[in-house]
């Protein structure tokens, strides 16, 4: 992450997956409110194809092998110097939450496919991925050295990615809760934009992977420290804006196709929903239950 491009790689990946989430809970739970039935969550969604594609599951795969060999080949290999101390201590650290994160899209993918992994190991494997995403940036941003401009960036999202912990929390004890999946698209996206910003203030773009400090911003400077504390809250409400309008558009479209008024639709669309819910690949008997 040490770098322009391991920082917007991660905005690229959060901002993709919290609008992922978007485009397919809100019309779930508008639909569930039409319908007066219960709002279900779940971890991942497939693409909505005849053939079964965990693209989701996929992409939490690809995404941290990516980084993991980023910051494995980063200085070298060696993670002990010619004296036996350890070095790359930075790299160590973020090779760690990639590996939370592989470790839990394995899991996604694996009961995507039906197969019999225990109930609710998904989102525990998701909570405590964002859980260590939040614990290591909290040691990551007072190493040794750090200026205090980008201690701050660090520090700064820490508490959204506990709270994105504790909302999976709430999902795997009540898959019914649809503010816990708001909160969690919310803290999603907010990190997303926020290391969107990270990233040009932080490192030069070019050349390439862009690991020089931007000098147009003084890393000591305190106005520059408080302007990045401010531009904090202005993401949080750029971010409940974005969430509201989504929401609404999803809302309007899903009215312009007549779902709202044509109750036979309905009916047809909720025996589709609980297709997707209940299928898995190879006619396995096995119900995947990655409910989200």
């Amino acid at each position: 992450m040490g770098s322009f491009v391991g920082h917007i790689d991660e905005s690229i990946f959060f901002l993709c997956l919290a609008f992922w989430w978007m485009v397919n809970k809100f019309p779930r739970h508008i639909r569930s409110q039409w319908r007066k039935r219960e709002y279900t969550t779940r971890v991942s969604y497939p693409l909505p194809t005849k053939k079964f594609i965990p693209l989701e599951a996929i992409l939490k795969v690809l995404f941290p092998i990516g980084g993991l060999i980023g910051e494995f080949l980063t200085g070298g290999v060696a993670l002990k110097d010619a004296d036996g101390n350890f070095r790359k201590l930075s790299s160590m650290q973020h090779m760690s939450i990639y590996g939370l994160f592989l470790v839990h899209g394995l899991i996604d993918v694996v009961m995507s496919y039906g197969l019999p992994l225990p109930r609710g190991l998904d989102f525990l494997s998701a909570i405590a991925a964002f859980f260590w995403y939040g614990q290591s940036f909290g040691y990551h941003a007072h190493m040794h050295g750090k200026a205090e401009l980008e201690m701050t960036i660090h520090v700064l999202p820490i508490t959204t990615m506990y709270a994105c912990s504790v909302a999976g929390i709430v999902e795997l004890l009540d898959r019914h809760c649809f503010a816990a999946s708001m909160t969690r698209i919310f803290c999603v996206l907010m990190l997303g934009t926020w290391f969107s910003q990270a990233s040009f203030v932080m490192y030069k773009p070019f050349p390439l992977p862009g690991d020089i400090l931007n000098p147009n911003w003084d890393q000591t400077d305190e106005r520059n420290v408080n302007f990045i504390v401010a531009s904090f809250g202005y993401h949080m409400i750029l971010n409940v804006v974005i969430v509201t309008v989504v929401y609404l558009v999803c809302y309007a479209y899903l009215r312009f196709k007549g779902e709202g008024q044509n109750q036979f639709k309905l009916l047809v669309d909720e025996f589709q929903d609980d297709h997707v819910d209940q299928f898995t690949p190879l006619n396995s008997k096995t119900q995947a239950d990655s409910s989200l």
